[in-house]
């Protein structure tokens, strides 16, 4: 879109310039709204991650503590 727009300003009239540049602007908006999304996706994730590990490395404790036989 932008390749497109360069290659083309020159013949444009200042009207459809504005016009492009306020679709590449809304193009970058909605671009960078998907990435912050995807990294909030992806912080989430780790987040669930990490309590089930911890969820589970708890329960394996309990239960090699409750295996041990004290002579």
């Amino acid at each position: 879109m932008t390749e497109e727009y360069v290659g083309d300003a020159k013949g444009l009239p200042p009207n459809e310039r504005v016009k492009r540049i306020k679709q590449i602007q809304e193009s970058y908006t909605k671009c960078r709204e998907f990435a912050d999304d995807k990294v909030q996706l992806a912080m989430q994730t780790y987040e669930m991650v990490m309590y089930s590990i911890s969820k589970v490395c708890n329960f394996d404790c309990r239960c090699m503590l409750n295996s041990i036989k004290v002579v």
